[in-house]
């Protein structure tokens, strides 16, 4: 084994460590849920646990900056726990494991696929039958007769018959604001980029595992926050711009402009860093 390998194993170990106890995550959950929580809280919401492995597991969690102990000045007293800004920071990725949880291990994801070429929907219907609820269109205009709320992710073509995929990708987002939406085309991405309301950009020809990679990347925007996805999809379409057009890309207006808007979404830094995680790994920087 390499010594990358043997560095990206250890990382992996490191940052997953924290999971491998059994009620660690779930006393993460619960004092985020509730912001602030008491022992006794904590205690009434997981029956299963005894009452040394609850404290190990505040005390360990303490030690590890997750969580922190605050003495309440009130008549009552007491103690209570609350999460550090590297707790708030696990907590939201934990937020992305129950989500993934929720879509893989309950019910599959349903895709909408926009594609008025037959071989092509054939294809990518081919990529996604076995782990994906499907169903396609051809024709934009049918396409909000059949989108609902109940659709995960919609995969769409820049070029239909009857219309063109920006159009159809305004009307999804006027019938549904948090709609998920990825283009999957052989149009280069240009200027016009900007203004799609969408939340990734894939160029043709696709392969398997890079369209399930993608789908599952947008897939875990689906909870959170305007400003987050604002940040993600506008962080795909530099990435898009880059893939499409290499190093001119720095010469598209597009390209200076989707800068200047990633600059201007107001995020904490270190909020923008684990956001990061969010795009695929092999893509442009």
């Amino acid at each position: 084994m390499n010594k990358e390998n043997e560095n990206t194993i250890h990382q992996a170990r490191a940052a997953t460590e924290v999971l491998s106890y059994k009620w660690h995550a779930v006393i993460i959950e619960i004092v985020n849920s509730l912001n602030e929580a008491r022992y006794s809280d904590i205690d009434s919401e997981i029956d299963q646990i005894s009452s040394k492995m609850l404290s190990d597991g505040l005390s360990d969690l303490v030690e590890r900056n997750i969580l922190t102990k605050v003495e309440k000045p009130s008549k009552n007293g007491g103690v209570t726990y609350e999460l550090t800004m590297k707790g708030k920071s696990f907590a939201s990725l934990l937020q992305a494991f129950i989500k993934w949880d929720t879509i893989y291990n309950e019910q599959n994801p349903s895709v909408l696929i926009v594609e008025d070429d037959p071989i092509a929907s054939s294809v990518l219907s081919d990529y996604l039958s076995d782990s994906f609820k499907l169903r396609s269109v051809s024709r934009g205009e049918d396409v909000i007769q059949y989108y609902s709320k109940d659709t995960d992710i919609v995969i769409l073509d820049r070029k239909l018959e009857d219309t063109n995929g920006g159009r159809v990708a305004m009307r999804i987002k006027q019938k549904d604001p948090q709609a998920l939406i990825l283009v999957v085309s052989g149009v280069d991405p240009e200027n016009d980029i900007l203004d799609l309301p969408i939340d990734d950009y894939l160029k043709k020809p696709v392969n398997r595992a890079e369209l399930r990679d993608r789908i599952s990347d947008v897939l875990a925007r689906q909870d959170f926050e305007v400003d987050e996805r604002k940040y993600l999809a506008l962080r795909s379409k530099k990435l898009a711009l880059i893939e499409a057009h290499g190093a001119s890309a720095l010469g598209l207006q597009s390209y200076n402009e989707v800068e200047t808007r990633i600059n201007n979404v107001n995020l904490p830094e270190e909020r923008t860093q684990l956001l990061e995680e969010f795009l695929t790994e092999d893509r442009g920087n």
